[in-house]
């Protein structure tokens, strides 16, 4: 007898509805499955809710939310305002990008490191487009790797030799052999600014080049540019979309657990209880929080012991807050922009960025913190990056901190209303923990307020994202999407390949629940 299986999606940010949009692509998906998706906040979004710009949306994606009434951002002029007067313009024209501030050599050698980076990332897309090979003997997992192979094989020595040396290398070391060293504070703060973008990377403040690729690998062009994206209209278009598609979306009801049971010598998931008690049957459970926060829904004891301490020691600080202030008027910076939406990031240059990432990494507050910002309905939107958090995080010491850092910067703002959002308390989006509480002296290294539940670090990409493992068995390591619980899966930025805005853990999680998922009908009691 035909069995419509039951698929429960946990949070609804970017992977979750990336997912549930990937599960009924197909026509008449309906009549073979029924798709939920539950949050515990009131609205859709998650983190990326607060998001103001976007490198780049997957293809399949875009196209799907057409229906929906949503088209990506027009690309952002960049203004980034470093040390000592350096400050660069970055404007996106139909022929590229028109640098302003900077001399005509170092124009040439930023344009040549652009040039070799959109060479190299078409290796690295067949790789972030893909779940990563389980090297299990299955044929299916290896064309695109083979694919990604001859790509490599087809360039020169000279080509292979960098394209290796540049995913070895500290990304700072990249851009300044490129730029030069000194040449422009600026330029390569931004740089290195696009490397990290919300991870806290621990020994140094640059991120890796891989790091940097698996983030913008969705964007027409790499390099610098980014969208504007207004969340609001990216959700509803989500939403829209998927109700026509019929999916049931629950918003403001918290997972209080993921019931399973033991079933043919399998431990296997039959649903989510809420928190306010009702129990809602699944045949197919998608969670896209942090990994820790899954394995404590479910009950650690239902966990290898060894997986239960390695995903707790998964690297993923929560490093950004948010604040939105309400002014009469744009600044004089942005206005004289016109009608082409800005992006202002204030870096204070290379040696000040890895200076304010020292402190955090310390827990002692900056003097001042690289900030993004834009303006959208009449509102000045921020991204305060590098917050420290194993100290009590203190609300009024940044706002402070960030209204003297922007009285220098943009000296005609005038704040009507400030409103801030403290990396703890973005925890919920993540499924996670409230760490403010006096009783809990030891702070996790994966916090769930991260961009990335894991940082895009070497030891945490491709197959080894967020910890390594095997692809099945009872030590099945996350790596896959796939749990040691039956039917379990998970899909959330700490999956390969990461956060960020582009939902693509959620979508490949979602091709592998359709390729992978056993036959429910069978296990039925």
């Amino acid at each position: 007898m035909f069995h419509k299986k039951n698929i429960i999606i946990i949070g609804g940010g970017i992977n979750g509805l990336s997912a549930a949009l990937e599960l009924t692509r197909r026509p008449f998906s309906f009549l073979c499955r029924r798709v939920t998706v539950v949050d515990g906040d009131k609205e859709l979004g998650g983190l990326a809710r607060h998001a103001d710009y976007c490198y780049g949306l997957p293809r399949n994606t875009r196209s799907q939310l057409l229906w929906g009434g949503f088209r990506l951002g027009k690309k952002m002029t960049s203004i980034v305002l470093g040390d000592d007067n350096d400050s660069v313009l970055l404007r996106p024209t139909r022929g590229g990008t028109k640098y302003i501030g900077l001399d005509n050599d170092l124009v040439r050698n930023h344009r040549l490191l652009e040039k070799k980076m959109k060479k190299y990332i078409k290796i690295w897309q067949k790789i972030v487009s893909h779940a990563p090979p389980k090297f299990e003997g299955d044929r299916r997992d290896f064309p695109n790797l083979i694919r990604a192979g001859l790509a490599f094989k087809l360039m020169s020595k000279k080509s292979q030799y960098d394209f290796l040396k540049i995913i070895a290398q500290n990304g700072d070391d990249i851009f300044n052999e490129h730029l030069g060293e000194g040449q422009s504070q600026a330029l390569t703060s931004l740089w290195n600014f696009h490397s990290t973008h919300g991870s806290g990377l621990y020994a140094t403040h640059s991120g890796t080049i891989p790091a940097l690729w698996s983030r913008q690998a969705f964007g027409k062009n790499l390099g610098l540019t980014a969208y504007a994206l207004d969340p609001e209209k990216l959700f509803r278009a989500f939403e829209r979309v998927l109700k026509r598609r019929g999916v049931v979306i629950e918003t403001g009801k918290k997972v209080a657990e993921i019931t399973s049971e033991f079933r043919n010598q399998q431990q296997c998931v039959t649903g989510v209880k809420l928190a306010g008690g009702k129990t809602i049957a699944a045949d197919i459970v998608l969670s896209t929080l942090a990994p820790h926060r899954t394995i404590q829904l479910v009950g650690a004891r239902e966990f290898d012991g060894e997986l239960v301490r390695r995903t707790h020691h998964v690297r993923g600080r929560g490093l950004v807050a948010h604040m939105t202030i309400t002014t009469k008027q744009q600044p004089k910076i942005i206005a004289n922009q016109k009608k082409s939406p800005t992006r202002i990031v204030i870096t204070g240059g290379r040696q000040q960025l890895e200076s304010q990432f020292l402190d955090s990494k310390y827990d002692s507050y900056p003097s001042q913190f690289p900030i993004a910002m834009t303006w959208r309905h009449d509102k000045l939107f921020l991204q305060i990056f590098n917050q420290p958090l194993r100290v009590k995080q203190n609300a009024n010491q940044v706002k402070k901190i960030v209204l003297d850092q922007l009285k220098t910067y943009l000296p005609d703002l005038d704040p009507q209303k400030v409103e801030l959002t403290l990396p703890d308390d973005m925890a919920d989006y993540g499924g996670g923990d409230d760490y403010r509480e006096a009783g809990n002296p030891a702070f996790p290294k994966a916090h769930p307020a991260a961009w990335h539940h894991a940082d895009l670090t070497l030891d945490q990409l491709w197959a080894w994202r967020p910890i390594n493992g095997v692809a099945s068995g009872a030590s099945v390591g996350f790596s896959h999407y796939r749990t040691p619980i039956d039917n379990l899966y998970v899909g959330g930025a700490a999956c390969h390949p990461g956060g960020d805005i582009h939902g693509m853990a959620g979508i490949l999680a979602a091709r592998t629940i359709l390729k992978t998922a056993r036959k429910i009908s069978n296990n039925k009691k």
